[in-house]
């Protein structure tokens, strides 16, 4: 292991992340995520490793603008 590591438990890896720890258990299991073992019992993930997995989300281009938005709930009070 490199000294630079950031290894903390499930809980916290998820309370940073904002996660539930199934999620990063998860992550574990489908290989996403390595797991570190201290002991028969305790198991501690890379913060740093969990920053790398991020990806960034594309906005979607069908989203719809205020105006557009607002143009339609004005036709929906109308006939109302």
């Amino acid at each position: 292991m490199e000294p630079n590591h950031r290894l903390v438990t499930l809980a916290v890896a998820a309370e940073y992340f904002g996660v539930h720890v199934k999620t990063v258990r998860r992550r574990i299991d489908d290989g996403t995520l390595t797991a570190y073992r201290f002991g028969p019992r305790q198991i501690r993930v890379d913060l740093n490793e969990m920053d790398a997995a991020l990806t960034p989300v594309k906005p979607t281009e069908a989203r719809p603008t205020d105006a557009s938005l607002a143009g339609r709930l004005a036709a929906i009070e109308v006939s109302a």
